[in-house]
């Protein structure tokens, strides 16, 4: 029974995984981000209909502007791409409610399929599926992660696809073959397509193989040869895979590079600790406050322990390796080696975004992908913590010690659903509504869009009292309920009701644009414990 149970227990894992998706996938409301990311797939697939000579008589690509003419043509598409295919041509889905729904469900699934990586990664560390059953579990159930896998389809698909380009570099430091170095080249080349940091990748992977093989002997010429297939082979799918690479690849790559090592063009103000920022003046510790504030605590502090606790391991190695250079390694072990390389992993992005004074906005977002790894530093800790004083009651402990933080996880999922974009963890959320930015995505204008309708089933004026697209988010309805609603943003003269998310590009306290007019009164308020997500008012009769 225990080998049969060990045998199917990840098959059944998964198709539970999968199941909860597909329940849930259509609880979430619009991003502001989606709309304009379907564009892109718009521009960048009717850039390929012409470059191959494709025939299409699709209605899609009319009124769609050239990739050469388009503002954002420097993004990468590669999964808009494939949304905009499977979905749009493939599929024809032409209701905008349902193309919506299914780039959410096959969000959602690129996310299971890495987190089947993530296992593997932990397998290679740990070598015990205990362990790496709680660090997927950990990773799928932390509550922001969970909640942008569905809607999120830059920086959790980034986070998908760079689990997965991570897992390859792993199997190419265990083995030089081609077949490793095949699969990571083209995951590398999806992953770059979406966040350009990927780039630090390849680079640090030839530092580990080049370290190693200073080490170990081995052939220079084999080690030249591999690592210069490495780089082309890279460099080609990524360019394989970016249209707008296609032209003029050198000169468009530097300008990539350019815009996003310091991205200037989003100016709008974002809400911290209590005051309105620009993005390119907000404190250094803006990004390390918001990972603080919105990860679960036992993950912070045990992630942290198991970070310090290799810093000191790398730290001794290093300075003892001259001294005893035949005894001393910055690692001994296969183990050690991958635990070196997560570190790495982690840190070489958090450093760059320092010495590059790189602009970030709307949380820590676009450092979701260092997260996985964290998960990894939070499990080794607690396993080594307990081994070492509480070795007789091991298996005991880790279980129940793991077992506790997935349970506070879980529990969070189900209390804030399906609003854990505003999650935060127990230190923070007591002063969240006047601390940080909250629904920054406008996710929770579809549920306050849907209590108005359960009140008036006619058409309804809605107007605005926050800087969010209420356009956008009534597409995820179906086209009878969509159509009557009609946006009037701040003529609340013409407005019955009056929608604010508490999001904001301007300070409220001193500009009176979403000030809400005396003749409205609050019927209603989205809370999760005490952080109020939205409000709604009505027109006095």
């Amino acid at each position: 029974m225990t080998k049969l149970f060990d045998k199917y227990f990840n098959i059944f894992l998964f198709t539970i995984l999968i199941f909860i998706g597909l329940i849930l996938y259509k609880d979430y409301g619009i991003s502001i981000d989606e709309k304009i990311n379907r564009y892109n797939g718009l521009v960048n697939l009717k850039y390929l209909f012409e470059f191959f000579s494709i025939p299409t008589n699709n209605d899609l690509f009319k009124n769609i502007e050239n990739l050469s003419d388009y503002a954002d043509k420097y993004y990468g598409a590669v999964f808009e791409i494939l949304n905009v295919f499977l979905i749009e041509i493939l599929l024809k889905k032409n209701e905008i409610n349902e193309i919506f729904f299914l780039r959410h469900l096959l969000n959602h699934f690129i996310f299971i399929i890495s987190l089947i990586f993530f296992f593997l990664i932990c397998q290679e560390i740990f070598k015990n599926k205990i362990l790496s059953t709680f660090s997927l579990l950990l990773l799928y159930s932390t509550p922001r992660i969970f909640a942008n896998s569905f809607y999120n389809g830059k920086d959790l698909v980034f986070l998908s696809l760079f689990i997965i380009m991570t897992y390859f570099s792993i199997k190419c430091l265990n083995k030089l073959n081609y077949k490793n170095l095949f699969y990571f080249s083209i995951f590398f080349a999806l992953a770059a397509n979406l966040r350009m940091v990927a780039l630090f990748v390849p680079f640090l992977l030839i530092f580990f193989i080049f370290f190693d093989s200073s080490v170990r002997n081995y052939s220079f010429s084999k080690i030249l040869k591999y690592i210069l297939s490495l780089i082309f082979l890279s460099f080609f799918f990524l360019f394989i895979t970016y249209p707008y690479l296609w032209e003029s690849p050198i000169k468009n790559l530097i300008e990539i590079l350019k815009l996003f090592s310091k991205f200037e063009r989003w100016d709008l103000k974002v809400f911290y600790l209590g005051e309105f920022y620009q993005a390119k003046n907000l404190p250094w510790h803006y990004l390390f406050v918001s990972i603080f504030a919105t990860t679960p605590l036992l993950i912070i502090f045990s992630s942290t322990g198991g970070l310090l606790l290799n810093f000191k391991r790398i730290s001794n190695r290093i300075l003892k390796i001259d001294e005893q250079k035949a005894n001393y390694d910055i690692w001994k072990s296969q183990r050690e080696k991958l635990i070196v390389f997560t570190v790495s992993l982690i840190f070489i992005p958090l450093f760059s975004f320092f010495i590059l004074n790189s602009i970030i906005y709307n949380g820590w977002r676009h450092f979701y992908f260092i997260y996985p790894f964290l998960i990894i530093h939070s499990v080794y800790f607690i396993n080594y913590i307990i081994i070492k004083y509480f070795r007789n009651y091991y298996k005991k402990l880790t279980f129940s010690s793991l077992a506790v933080i997935l349970l506070f996880n879980i529990f969070s999922l189900y209390y804030y659903h399906p609003h854990q974009n505003i999650f935060f963890n127990h230190y923070i959320k007591n002063k969240a509504n006047v601390l940080f930015e909250k629904d920054y995505w406008g996710l929770v204008n579809y549920q306050s869009l849907k209590q108005i309708y359960n009140l008036e089933k006619d058409k309804i004026n809605i107007g605005v009292a926050s800087f969010t697209d209420l356009n956008l988010s009534k597409n995820i309805f179906e086209k009878k309920i969509r159509d009557n609603f009609v946006i009037v943003g701040q003529m609340y003269e013409k407005a019955d009701y009056i929608i604010n998310n508490f999001q904001y590009e301007i300070n409220p306290k001193y500009n009176k644009k979403y000030k809400i007019p005396k003749n409205f009164t609050k019927i209603s308020e989205l809370r999760r414990g005490n952080v109020t997500i939205s409000e709604i008012y009505k027109k006095n009769n």
